[in-house]
């Protein structure tokens, strides 16, 4: 695919539309989406709707180099919302490596940063 086209390759630092028209209760033309900085491997985004924040992740090509597995991910995801110790997933769109949870407010984790 054109890369422009690519959905993890997002223009202009939105996600590609097909992404946000697939989310279930988002309504894309009332969404405000903002990038987030860091992710290695992912694009990572703070939606703001109207009925709260999400986080979207979209996962880069090739996850595989890396070791990473999406289905195994999300089911890591799911669990730690039930345990409560991780937010809710909202969505999980395994063919364009997809996942959108509740967004939870925090500070990045960096090496300076203090605990």
């Amino acid at each position: 695919r054109d890369r422009d086209q690519d959905v993890h390759h997002p223009v202009e630092g939105r996600p590609d539309r097909r992404i946000l028209d697939r989310l279930p209760g988002i309504d894309p033309d009332r969404a405000i989406v903002t990038p987030l900085p860091g992710g290695l491997t992912n694009r990572n985004y703070r939606i703001d709707a109207p009925d709260g924040p999400y986080a979207l992740r979209i996962g880069g090509p090739h996850p595989e180099r890396l070791g990473i597995d999406r289905r195994h991910e999300h089911a890591a995801t799911v669990a730690a919302a039930a345990l409560g110790i991780g937010p809710e997933v909202v969505a999980f769109l395994e063919d364009d490596a997809v996942l959108v949870t509740r967004f939870i407010e925090g500070t990045m984790m960096t090496p300076e940063a203090e605990c």
